[in-house]
């Protein structure tokens, strides 16, 4: 899974990132998902607090990084952007294999010590119990370990529309469907549906993360394909 690969846009090449290209996927994290009203919604005070934001998440794809054999962290670099990286994604391919990490500084327990100042604590943790509610609801329950997991897509606002997150989204399809398995996603913004649906993804659903009643909420589509 590690060799570079081109794309039908020759300035683009897709490959697998190593732990040597930390600090260029933060880039590609911060400057795709900060635009993310998800983000807003459990990183409210990443502006008041950027060095508080930049230490969990590094500290979150250092994770990611670590666990080559569940996680495939791809890439997507461009020769007009000195070959660095402008789009990634995150595939779950191996759901037998625990995620190996922490609480990233907000502990499930509300009377446990919060070590981050950039997060509302109550939207990271209802994030964290909905989302994986809905994991389990929408897709587990269903396809149990048979199945590749896209957990984050994302390219930076300058170099969308040249295809990036198609090509990235299509690499993971392609080696879920050769080994027999569902790729499924929880499209968290209305333009990542779009791009699912055009795609080929079916909807599959929605719910809603929301701490009690609150006005302020995220909705959340599942989507699976399964050519």
């Amino acid at each position: 899974m590690g060799g570079g690969e081109h794309s039908p846009d020759e300035r683009l090449t897709l490959r697998r990132a190593t732990m040597e290209d930390l600090d260029d996927v933060l880039e590609v994290v911060h400057g795709a998902l900060s635009l993310d009203p998800k983000f807003n919604y459990r990183m409210p005070y990443r502006d008041q607090y950027p060095e508080d934001n930049h230490k969990w998440l590094r500290l979150e794809y250092t994770e990611y990084l670590a666990q080559p054999e569940k996680y495939a962290l791809m890439m997507m670099t461009a020769s007009d952007y000195n070959d660095k990286p402008i789009a990634i994604c995150i595939w779950d391919y191996a759901m037998m294999e625990p995620h190996l990490g922490g609480d990233l500084g907000v502990p499930e327990d509300p009377r446990g010590e919060v070590l981050r100042r950039d997060v509302n604590p109550e939207h990271y943790r209802a994030w964290k119990t909905q989302i994986t509610a809905g994991f389990i609801r929408f897709f587990f329950q269903q396809y149990g370990l048979q199945q590749w997991h896209l957990w984050v897509l994302c390219t930076l606002p300058a170099f969308r529309g040249r295809g990036a997150a198609t090509r990235l989204c299509k690499w993971g399809l392609e080696r879920a469907s050769q080994e027999g398995m569902v790729s499924t996603v929880l499209a968290t913004a209305p333009n990542g549906k779009k791009l699912y649906e055009k795609i080929g993804w079916d909807l599959r659903g929605q719910f809603t993360v929301r701490v009690r009643d609150e006005p302020d909420h995220e909705d959340i589509w599942p989507m699976t394909y399964d050519p």
